[in-house]
């Protein structure tokens, strides 16, 4: 039960506290900040990792857990709190901890440029992307088959990032190569569809719309074999597509049947997201500005 671990796992930090044991303070403090993460507690998560992290520097790592994970949580806490420059230089630290222990091609080294890679991408930051993603696909590759789901991940957020640059023919290479590799890998599952609409996308917006609407028929058909997971986001997706087209109403008619989520249920916070921005980008489209404006 998670409230009674939490509640154990304070008592042993202040246990810890009176005993003065830096070791044991670290340890109490990295547990009860893996239980806030875990609880998308990001503050708390943060401070208590934080702490975790400067007591086990203190006594020159020699706790019983990995440092390097507890690390990793307290750039994914930050990271969570929209602070982006403390979580980028949380893991650039790590990373040049983890080369020189392990070296560049080791598994955690390459996680951890993926994961640099991919934040700064959703940040808004895809030039400062490129470099760590192009990094851990490097190593992955060098690395042979073992690493390949891991490859195709950062192929996928490299093709994200050189289309948020202009890049159409790089992104394109790039994502295809991801979904080549999410196909010999987990071919039925909500990425392989999920990077179908990412590619299909793309390809609209390089007037390739026969080649786009068969991916969004394959991504439809992978997301009705696993029930339909997902399925609001693919018809924001599928009105973007009929957007770019300029099927204005077909895409107002696919939005409007979605908006309060299959048989009336709400939406996730994500999909409500997804549809208004696409609901706004339409209301752009049809000029009714007002209406962008309100979403």
């Amino acid at each position: 039960d998670r409230a009674d671990a939490v509640d154990w796992s304070e008592l042993a930090l202040l246990e810890a506290r009176k005993i003065g044991d830096p070791i044991r303070i670290a340890e109490a403090e990295g547990v009860v900040g893996r239980i806030a993460e875990r609880r998308s507690e990001w503050a708390k998560a943060e401070k208590h990792l934080a702490q975790a992290v400067a007591q086990a520097e203190k006594v020159r790592g020699v706790v019983g857990f990995d440092l390097t994970i507890v690390r990793a949580l307290l750039a994914n806490a930050q990271a969570n709190q929209l602070r982006i420059p403390e979580a980028e230089s949380t893991l650039r630290k790590l990373i040049e901890d983890v080369d020189a222990r392990l070296g560049a091609d080791h598994l955690d080294a390459q996680q951890l440029r993926y994961r640099l890679g991919s934040m700064l991408l959703y940040a808004g930051r895809a030039e400062d992307a490129l470099a760590p993603l192009r990094e851990a696909i490097d190593s992955t590759r060098r690395a042979g088959a073992d690493r390949e789901l891991l490859s195709g991940l950062a192929l996928l957020d490299l093709g994200l990032a050189l289309r948020d640059l202009g890049d159409a023919d790089g992104a394109e290479r790039a994502m295809r190569e991801a979904l080549t590799i999410r196909d010999r890998l987990r071919p039925n599952s909500i990425p392989a569809a999920a990077q179908r609409e990412d590619l299909a996308e793309l390809l609209m917006h390089r007037d390739q719309a026969a080649a786009a609407w068969s991916l969004m028929q394959e991504a439809e058909r992978i997301r009705a074999s696993v029930g339909k997971a997902g399925w609001d986001r693919h018809q924001a997706r599928r009105a973007n597509l009929l957007r770019v087209e300029g099927r204005l109403e077909e895409a107002h008619a696919v939005l409007s049947q979605v908006a309060t989520g299959a048989d009336g249920a709400p939406l996730s916070s994500l999909a409500s997201l997804t549809i208004a921005l696409s609901r706004s980008a339409l209301d752009l489209d049809r000029g009714q500005l007002n209406e962008a404006s309100e979403r």
